[in-house]
């Protein structure tokens, strides 16, 4: 466990410009849900509410960036997702000790999921059940960057998964989508599986992935940029 004061700066570089970013410490975070958010947490688990209220926190730090209200009220879905203001996208992550949430404008980036992980070895046997045997034979049998392939792996779907639920209100499995890593960019690239959502309307080519390592957490972001093309430009490295 991190000390609560530690500072995050792990999606600098990860996100496009156009996409805003607040990180914290879960712990370092004792307060911060509004009435509304409060009573849908009300029965929750000690360790889910306080997820859930860090969420919100960052949730908050993220619009401010884009010039809104500081009482922006950010309620769950039917599957706990959030749901963002008018006109926003955005996505919220937490593991360990770490959360993070990012946003941005709907009219400059179409969708955007984020995900964190430990930067640990998974259990055996995760790797068959999350991957294809392309994506197998694709993958370093060395560490990547300082991580494990597999946990980067993992991490890359679950951003992307955010990101479609975002677009279609689908969920997909781990085997309905192929990542291609390009482990000199620190980037990702995405299409259907064999016999996956090959019917989805969403061009798969132009669905950026990106992600960053540090000693504790392997962060990952997925997003698509909007249909003229404008407001993608990223964070130099």
């Amino acid at each position: 466990m991190l000390n609560p004061d530690h500072e995050f700066d792990l999606f600098r570089h990860v996100v496009p410009t156009d996409v805003k970013v607040a990180e914290a410490s879960i712990l370092a975070i004792q307060l911060g849900l509004l009435p509304e958010e409060s009573a849908q947490a009300a029965h929750w688990a000690l360790r889910r509410r306080r997820e859930f209220q860090a969420g919100r926190v960052c949730a908050r730090r993220a619009l401010v960036q884009l010039g809104m209200c500081r009482t922006s009220v950010i309620a769950a879905g039917p599957r706990r997702e959030p749901l963002w203001p008018p006109g926003i996208v955005g996505s919220i992550t937490h593991t360990d000790d770490y959360c993070a949430a990012a946003v941005a404008y709907a009219s400059r980036v179409r969708g955007i999921g984020i995900d964190a992980a430990l930067n640990a070895s998974l259990p055996y046997g995760v790797c068959d059940l999350i991957s294809s045997p392309l994506e197998r034979e694709c993958l370093p049998t060395t560490p990547a960057h300082d991580a494990d392939p597999v946990t980067l792996l993992f991490s890359a779907k679950e951003s992307l998964f955010k990101l479609l639920y975002v677009l279609t209100h689908d969920s997909y499995g781990f085997r309905d989508v192929h990542i291609d890593f390009d482990f000199n960019d620190r980037s990702f690239h995405v299409m259907p599986a064999w016999g996956g959502p090959r019917s989805l309307t969403v061009d798969w080519s132009h669905v950026v992935g990106r992600f960053a390592v540090d000693s504790h957490y392997v962060v990952t972001a997925a997003w698509l940029p909007p249909a003229n093309g404008h407001g993608i430009a990223r964070s130099s490295p």
